[in-house]
């Protein structure tokens, strides 16, 4: 299942607007329901930025820029890691973005290695 909250009747619109482009565009329905946002609550920290816990090296390296679980889960370098890690962004966006990560030489070989195997 898929589901777009929104806050408001203009978000409303803007998502059945969406949902309906993608339906034209790919010739077929789209289930994706419509419904109003409620309270969020982030998901326990374990389950934050799945790519990135999975590469050992990466990790070494948040872990000792936040060593408190909730600093890694708020990092914005880590949620685009694990954005690059999971197939989202090209070689040449991380090139533009990588020096901003805080990353050490080894875990930018590693990462820039993982984004260009795609």
């Amino acid at each position: 299942m898929s589901a777009i909250f929104c806050h408001d009747a203009g978000q409303r619109r803007l998502a059945e607007a969406s949902r309906d482009a993608g339906a034209r565009r790919s010739h077929r329905e789209v289930f994706t329901e419509i419904l109003p946002a409620d309270a969020f609550w982030l998901a326990e920290d374990y389950h934050q930025k799945h790519m990135l816990r999975r590469s050992a090296e990466l990790m070494a390296d948040f872990a000792a820029m936040y060593p408190d679980a909730g600093g890694f889960v708020a990092s914005t370098a880590a949620a685009r890691v694990n954005g690059y890690l999971g197939g989202w962004g090209t070689a040449a966006a991380l090139a533009a973005e990588i020096e901003g990560f805080g990353l050490s030489e080894k875990a930018r070989r590693i990462l820039e290695r993982s984004v260009a195997r795609r």
